[in-house]
């Protein structure tokens, strides 16, 4: 049975005494400097050993009216599109961003430094780290949208360096492939549109000097029929009699029903002139400026040697600290869990033998 007294006595002994407290923890000080010690050596230990990344990061921006002048020297005079600075731009980026080029980093640039530096896994491991080695990100998207960053976190300063260029140069190759294919296809669509239209010109050609001559070959026919071999002249005007009286003159012939009228020499002359014509370039009146603007086509450069697609805003340079471990930041972060957990583990310590004095107590009344 619970006694007055009793009560009183448990009262006392669960009420907390921060004098008593603090003798309780000063006689844990040792265990307590053993927990914290540790844990504090542990972080130390994790910063002067852990393998120290760096940051190389290079920034590109859009190019300048002159880095892609080069190439629309050519375009305009053969009436192709102008490449504008926001197309050839956007050529670099979809390089810069796209899947093959990261394939093309892992493959031939990050795997080979792993071999070099003798780092072993499987394949599929090392590349899984793949996400965390290259980097293109936009650093600044309210005020410079267009401005991309390349970073490349290695332990070796100057190998992240230079495969941060690398990677931008790979990228700019690949750009100007693009440029290159996709100039040629333009160039090559249009000269087969001039071609064909020059050679339906030519067709066409060839289909009229046959039915003058038809039309030639009656008219001489009928000519010789009559007996007309020359045209009559009268007052400066081509005047032919039929039977005595005027039959026509050249305003009556511009349909070709009346080119018997002509006359049988000058019927048989255009005839054979016509007969023996095997090129009828000469009387297509389109013709040369066809070939002319087919011409103005092959000044086009599919790949000028000056032009850009990007302007490197800043190449990546050798960092001189690693981006991490922060060795401050974890040796102060140790010392700060150290105390955390010595404390804790103190305070479990003394309650568990106020705990056990307790049940004592009990046991006791």
């Amino acid at each position: 049975m619970t006694t007055p007294t009793t009560a009183r006595r448990y009262s006392r002994s669960d009420e907390i005494d921060l004098f008593e407290l603090a003798q309780q923890l000063w006689q844990q000080k040792w265990l307590m400097v053993g927990i914290a010690g540790l844990v504090i050596l542990i972080a130390v230990a994790y910063a002067l050993l852990a393998t120290p990344v760096y940051q190389a990061t290079a920034s590109v921006m859009p190019p300048h009216a002159a880095d892609i002048a080069p190439i629309n020297l050519g375009r305009d005079q053969a009436e192709i599109k102008p490449l504008g600075v926001e197309e050839a731009y956007a050529i670099f980026t979809r390089n810069l961003r796209s899947q093959a080029s990261r394939r093309w980093f892992y493959q031939e640039l990050y795997l080979p430094s792993l071999q070099e530096q003798r780092i072993s896994g499987t394949r599929g491991n090392l590349l899984g780290q793949k996400g965390e080695v290259l980097i293109v990100y936009v650093p600044d998207v309210r005020s410079n949208p267009d401005n991309y960053a390349v970073q490349v976190n290695l332990s070796d300063p100057e190998r992240a360096a230079q495969l941060a260029n690398s990677f931008i140069a790979e990228a700019s190759r690949r750009a100007l492939a693009d440029l290159e294919r996709n100039t040629r296809a333009q160039v090559n669509n249009k000269r087969r549109e001039l071609e064909e239209h020059i050679e339906a010109l030519r067709v066409s050609a060839n289909d009229q000097r046959r039915d003058r001559i038809a039309r030639l070959q009656e008219a001489l026919s009928v000519a010789e029929a009559i007996g007309l071999e020359n045209p009559q002249v009268t007052g400066g005007r081509t005047q032919v009699t039929v039977g005595g009286s005027p039959a026509a003159d050249t305003a009556q012939m511009s349909d070709g029903s009346m080119l018997f009228l002509n006359g049988t020499k000058a019927i048989s002359a255009e005839l054979a002139l016509l007969q023996a014509r095997k090129n009828d370039d000469p009387f297509i009146g389109a013709l040369r400026g066809l070939q002319l603007e087919i011409a103005m086509l092959n000044l086009v450069e599919p790949l000028p040697e000056l032009a850009q697609l990007f302007t490197l805003d800043s190449a990546a340079d050798v960092p001189e600290n690693p981006a991490r471990p922060n060795k401050a930041m974890i040796v102060l972060l140790g010392v700060v869990l150290g105390g955390m957990l010595a404390s804790a583990t103190a305070s479990v310590c003394i309650a568990l033998r106020r705990r056990k004095n307790r049940n004592h107590i009990n046991a006791r009344s």
